[in-house]
Order: C-alpha cells, then structure tokens, then sequence
C-alpha cells in the first residue's frame, strides 16, 4: 500500500534549483532584445536592407513631383553616348572665364558646372551602388 503525505491544501511550488539558468538566460535576453531595439533607433535603418539583387538596377527615389526628371535622368543614364559625355565631363569655366564678359557669365558656369558634377555623382551610383534606390536630392537643390 503506497501511503501519501498529509497534504496542506495549498500546492507547494517547485523550488528552483540554483543549477536551473533558464530565468537567467530569459532575462538576458530580453535586455539584449531592448537594448538591440534602442540602437535600431537612434541609429537608424540598416544599409544592408537595401542592398539590391544582383542583376538588378539602381533606381532614383522620388522626393515628390520629381518622377518626371527621374525618368527622364535614367533615360539620359541608359543612352551610353550621353552617359560617356557625362563621365568625361571635367570643369572648364574657371579656365574660360577672363576678362568682362567672365563677371556676367561666372553664375551660369557655375550652375552649370554644378548641374553636371551632380549628374556625374548621380551616374556613378546608378552604375555601381549596391543601393536598390539613390536619392537625387543634390541635384534637384
């Protein structure tokens, strides 16, 4: 006959073993899970997200009402003779600017000279960022 030990009524609750390192190991990884939370945000999203796939083509991000000269400006990349023009492209208005007539030009030329430096950047990172999109601000300012 198997005798059982008077009950009190209540369950007695398991006593934990100070072997047992599951709490432990719980409650480090809850504050690694909150601390990798807190880094997320104050460093921002991870570049390694956007990586686009091999094979596939960088594109422009669209800083609103600016898809008309995206499309246009990845035109322009795709036509090899403009986008040859555009890397061989070097600086020129400091070397013709002399004289009167350079006062009055100096602000185009350098607008221009702007505008095409940005192209040149923004072609480069079409060609070879592993970024699925670049943002075009540089050129638009």
């Amino acid at each position: 006959v198997y005798l059982r030990p008077p009950s009190s009524g209540a369950k007695r609750q398991k006593q934990a073993s100070p072997l047992d390192l599951g709490p432990i190991l719980t409650a480090a990884k809850r504050l690694a899970k909150s601390e990798e939370t807190a880094t997320r945000k104050a460093l921002g999203a991870n570049p390694n997200d956007e990586l686009r796939p091999d094979g596939q083509r960088t594109g422009l991000r669209n800083l609103g009402a600016t898809c008309y000269m995206n499309s246009l400006v990845q035109s322009l990349f795709m036509t090899h003779a403009f986008r040859a023009g555009i890397y061989s492209w070097s600086s020129t208005a400091a070397a013709e600017a002399d004289g009167e007539a350079a006062s009055a030009a100096q602000p185009a030329a350098a607008v221009a000279d702007n505008v095409c430096f940005e192209l040149q950047r923004l072609f480069v990172a079409l060609h070879h960022s592993e970024a699925t999109s670049y943002d075009p601000t540089a050129l638009t300012e």
